[in-house]
């Protein structure tokens, strides 16, 4: 584990971090004994210090990676299994070697990031989770309150156990996440073309073209799929679903790059923005969410389009579950909003009142009574309603609005938009008004 600042002692001697004392079999060995209270300790509320350890990690990561879902989801995946491995491993034997954890989760993580030209991002995260863990890991020992004596050579026990293990398996992932790149040198190549288009670099359209296959001065849509981590091949069940959805819109098929073990990015073929509606519906019972960009057109549009799907793709992640599927235009204005919570839980309790609170039924019907221009017969038949239902529930929903004579229906409907993709927030608004009913 890494050394916390005004908790862990100071280090051993230089030359003595490799031959830490190992007590004879059956001697007492309070050492070991504190070691293993400890460690039971932390992996009993192993949710709060992996939350914790990602937090470290997140701070860490480069903003390619923290503003990737999929990739955020991988993290959290490999945090508990690289945490629970080394707390378990030194409870059994808190004097013995820790092996380096090379398990799906952290060879998917690690091949992921240099896949996307990152290598350095592994060294870091290992630093700052096992340094987060280590500081969960002293808390226990001081609640434990046991002589001086022992707890010092229990910090010099744990320090050099974890600074081997974290040394050892970042070279043990790294090679293993380069021999798996290098039996997927196809898709690693197309990935690196990719990569460097995205970045800005002095690229060529025909010579990029013709390494990926795939035209890119022709019109385009961006595309991103991604599933839950540990999905049972991932990338073959996303790639068929990205070319369904090309088949079901009637276009050539699409360049598809693996972007993680659960994720892929893919621009189609087509001129017009993609109907959510259709490529639901293309989906059928798949795990699949997927973001659409823009059309674009070129390298530039290229670029553009696969950074609008990926500003969709995090508004979705913020939401939750739903939805399935959705588009930059749709997510355009929560994304605008940017991350600032607050600010935006203010807004929605200024403007739309007690109706923060109310079924979403009522937001859902009135938002789009506003933006069918106040059509009743259109909301009804946009929403499969009868129009009595239509007229009842925006009746209801205007009398939970805050009082006044001339509503601001533009700051209604930005509200009503930004409330269906942020239910954080939306939650927060609604929240004083619980508390004062």
């Amino acid at each position: 584990m890494g050394r916390c600042a005004g908790l862990s002692p100071e280090p051993p001697a230089r030359g003595t971090l490799d031959r830490m004392p190992h007590r004879p079999a059956g001697e007492e060995d309070p050492v070991a004994d504190l070691i293993r209270a400890a460690m039971r300790a932390v992996l009993d509320d192993r949710a709060a210090v992996v939350a914790s350890i990602h937090d470290a990690v997140a701070n860490y990561a480069p903003e390619a990676v923290r503003d990737d879902p999929a990739l955020v989801a991988e993290i959290e995946r490999s945090n508990l299994a690289v945490l629970t491995h080394f707390l378990s491993s030194m409870e059994r034997d808190p004097r013995g070697e820790v092996e380096p954890l090379l398990t799906p989760e952290t060879i998917d993580f690690t091949s992921a990031v240099m896949r996307r030209g990152i290598r350095d991002v592994t060294t870091a995260y290992f630093h700052a989770g096992l340094e987060r863990a280590s500081q969960s890991v002293m808390n226990s020992v001081f609640v434990l309150s046991p002589p001086a004596d022992v707890m010092r050579e229990a910090f010099e026990v744990m320090l050099a156990a974890g600074q081997r293990y974290s040394a050892r398996s970042v070279a043990a992932i790294r090679a293993a996440a380069d021999a798996e790149r290098g039996r997927r040198s196809a898709s690693a190549t197309r990935l690196d073309t990719v990569v460097a288009v995205l970045a800005g670099e002095g690229i060529d359209e025909p010579g990029t073209s013709l390494r990926l296959g795939f035209r890119i001065d022709q019109p385009l849509v961006g595309c991103i799929a991604w599933t839950a981590p540990g999905t049972a091949a991932a990338e073959g069940m996303l790639t068929r679903a990205v070319s369904g959805i090309a088949e079901a819109l009637g276009t050539r098929p699409p360049l598809v790059v693996p972007a993680s073990a659960a994720s892929v990015w893919a621009w189609l073929p087509i001129a017009e923005p993609v109907d959510s509606g259709r490529v639901l519906s293309a989906l059928g019972d798949t795990t699949a969410r997927v973001a659409f960009g823009g059309p674009g057109e070129g390298i530039d549009g290229f670029r553009i389009t696969h950074r609008q799907a990926a500003e969709a793709q995090r508004v979705m992640h913020r939401a939750g579950a739903w939805p399935t599927v959705a588009t930059h235009g749709e997510t355009r204005v929560a994304a605008f909003a940017g991350n600032d919570e607050r600010a935006v839980a203010a807004f929605l309790a200024a403007v739309l009142g007690d109706l923060a609170g109310a079924a979403p039924e009522l937001r859902a019907t009135l938002l789009a009574h506003i933006n069918l221009g106040f059509d009743t017969k259109r909301t009804a038949a946009t929403l499969d309603l009868h129009r009595n239902t239509v007229l009842a529930r925006t009746q209801k929903a205007r009398s939970l609005l805050p009082a006044g004579d001339d509503p601001p229906w533009m700051q209604i409907a930005l509200a009503l938009d930004l409330a269906r993709w942020w239910p954080a927030a939306l939650e927060a608004a609604a929240e004083p008004r619980r508390d004062a009913s």
